[in-house]
């Protein structure tokens, strides 16, 4: 009975193992995502045009970029979040399992 009950606990963790990588690969990727922009945006920017007229020029991009690297930091930020659960949560798998272990050892 005690045995069931911690692998319930241990499979409740395993399931918010999953969705926490999950969680973790959609930030990583958005942060590839956002950083490929940003270097397709910056290389559309020509300096050198910007010095010869009196009009501001890449206005879009500029701001763009500055919304991009601003969500970079917070992406930063909850991956590191993601990442410190990810590790608990698997500290805690393995410290249930090993209960359940030792457990069934004590039963048989």
């Amino acid at each position: 009975m005690v045995v069931n009950y911690l692998e319930k606990i241990r499979e409740k963790y395993q399931s918010e193992l999953i969705e926490l990588n999950l969680s973790l690969s959609k930030a990583l990727n958005e942060q590839r995502e956002n950083s490929e922009i940003i270097k397709l945006l910056e290389a559309n920017d020509d300096p050198n045009f910007e010095s010869f007229t009196p009009r501001p020029v890449n206005s879009f991009n500029k701001i763009k970029i500055s919304e991009l690297k601003e969500e970079q930091k917070e992406l930063e930020i909850r991956i590191s979040n993601l990442k410190e659960k990810v590790e608990s949560t698997e500290k805690e798998i393995s410290e249930v399992s090993e209960v359940i272990r030792v457990a069934k050892e004590c039963i048989f």
